[in-house]
């Protein structure tokens, strides 16, 4: 009678528990650089992607990089990397930010709103 009272119990906790939904590493952009370049009250964004390519001396790395025109708001620069782009956006942990913007406030209030996770992020002037 127990066992059938904690099974029940643990399917209806898996029920609400909310788990994400899987994706393949091929419909992933990882991105591990950011680099913000600000020019008269303008922003452009550069992603850099990790492309992680399987061969038969195990796993190398390339980098493919995503530009931005020029914008005078970050979220219009950001979109503009983004919006032709059907795969979901992943960033690392250990996220590498350069900038040459002089409010880096900014910068993380705009990243954190984006939901990016900023604990581990250098930001270098």
């Amino acid at each position: 009678m127990k066992r059938i009272i904690i099974f029940t119990i643990l399917i209806v906790l898996l029920y609400f528990v909310n788990i994400p939904p899987y994706v393949e590493l091929n419909d992933l952009i990882i991105i591990n650089k950011i680099n913000v370049i600000c020019s008269d009250g303008m922003y452009k964004l550069d992603f850099s992607e990790i492309l992680p390519i399987r061969n038969e001396n195990g796993i190398t790395y390339k980098y493919k990089s995503y530009s931005s025109n020029y914008f005078d708001e970050i979220d219009k620069s950001y979109d503009d990397i983004f919006e032709n782009i059907q795969k979901k956006v992943f960033f690392v942990k250990n996220l590498k930010i350069n900038s040459n913007c002089k409010n880096t406030n900014v910068l993380l209030a705009f990243f954190k709103n984006k939901k990016i996770n900023t604990n581990n992020v250098s930001i270098n002037d």
